[in-house]
């Protein structure tokens, strides 16, 4: 019974094998032609194209390779498993890095300089960056995995917004990650119109990497790298609609520009309140600001009573107007009418006050929960 079973099971399951073990295969020669192609990269450079390289690991002899590309595969006759593999003070140059790069060890790259190296079609699992400065690079179609870059700098880096993955990785920087994003602009059409349409389309590509990062770091990293990446999102969501509401008032396309008009007023509007309400929360990390607030409404609105109104028991109606429980015992018949706006902007500003304060402490802990 035992045979007929087994005669049954193992040639559909030597099917299946055949079908998946195509896509396990590793990486073993250079990839694409994106030095040649991608115009809007900052590793353009059609002179390169197929003129790589393929680089070794021992930088003994060398400070740095230059116009090389280096497959993850390499590394499985150099690095033996649970091993850390470290790559200080180099410095690379027009380098490709493709393939897996995953050998069950732990890959350090400490103090390095990336020029014009492209990270395209590479997978990075358990690697850190640190210290480490990228410029003129690009992080399109790349997918980081338990990866860190702690105190790294970017300066021009070519991204993708949905095919640049950061999956449980530690950016102990990402606005500086977002800022460095850029896009160049093809050489062969208008400029003025191009420059425009690769700017606005670069600020939803920063938003969207934004928002990768936000999930990344809602499971790895501490607080204070969540609450700052959640500014760099909200903001950075903000600025991708202002600069679409720009991009059509000029070249209405999809939108009238009387529609597009009211829409960036509308956003700078939201942008002006997403900033205020960040300064009074710290972003969702302080559950301390608003109370201070709250104590500074109500000593700024008690001297406002003395000293403009001449009003009996300031510091008390201040106090019961704050915390909202005695509002309605203040108003009066007959009072001033400034009196009664500069009250009501009291009761307004104090809800806003407290809606903050509740807002922070019922996000904070059900993030933890």
């Amino acid at each position: 019974m035992w045979s007929a079973i087994k005669s049954l099971v193992c040639p559909k399951s030597k099917a299946v094998l055949e079908k998946v073990e195509p896509k396990r295969q590793h990486l073993t020669g250079h990839m694409g032609h994106r030095r040649r192609d991608c115009w809007w990269d900052p590793i353009y450079s059609p002179d390169l194209d197929g003129e790589l390289t393929e680089g070794d690991w021992n930088f003994n002899q060398t400070a740095g390779p230059c116009q090389k590309f280096f497959i993850g595969k390499q590394l499985d006759g150099v690095v033996s498993r649970g091993d850390t593999f470290k790559v200080i003070g180099i410095t690379f140059k027009d380098c490709d890095f493709q393939g897996l790069f995953d050998s069950d060890t732990l890959f350090m790259f400490d103090r390095c300089i990336f020029v014009r190296c492209d990270f395209a079609y590479s997978k990075w699992i358990d690697a850190h960056f640190r210290n480490c400065i990228f410029e003129n690079c690009s992080f399109s179609l790349s997918h980081f995995n338990r990866c860190e870059f702690r105190s790294n700098k970017f300066k021009k880096i070519g991204i993708s917004g949905s095919k640049t993955v950061f999956d449980r990785t530690f950016v102990t920087n990402p606005n500086e990650l977002i800022e460095a994003g850029c896009s160049g602009v093809h050489p062969d059409e208008g400029k003025w119109k191009n420059s425009l349409y690769q700017w606005f389309r670069l600020q939803g590509t920063r938003a969207h990497l934004a928002r990768t990062l936000l999930s990344s770091h809602d499971s790895v990293g501490d607080d204070y790298t969540f609450y700052k990446t959640a500014k760099l999102h909200d903001l950075q969501q903000s600025k991708a609609k202002i600069a679409s509401n720009i991009f059509n008032i000029l070249f209405p396309e999809d939108r009238s520009r009387l529609s597009s008009f009211f829409g960036l007023i509308f956003n700078l509007f939201e942008n002006l309140l997403l900033r205020l309400i960040g300064l009074l929360n710290g972003w969702g990390a302080s559950a301390l600001r608003p109370l201070i607030g709250i104590a500074g409404l109500w000593l700024v609105s008690g001297w406002g009573y003395l000293h403009l109104f001449g009003v009996g028991q300031p510091w008390q109606k201040s106090f019961n107007i704050t915390i909202l429980a005695g509002y309605s015992n203040e108003y009066v018949i007959g009072m001033h009418n400034n009196l009664a706006i500069f009250q009501s902007i009291h009761a307004v500003l104090a809800v806003i006050f407290y809606t903050i304060f509740f807002g922070t402490i019922i996000a904070r802990l059900s993030r933890v929960r």
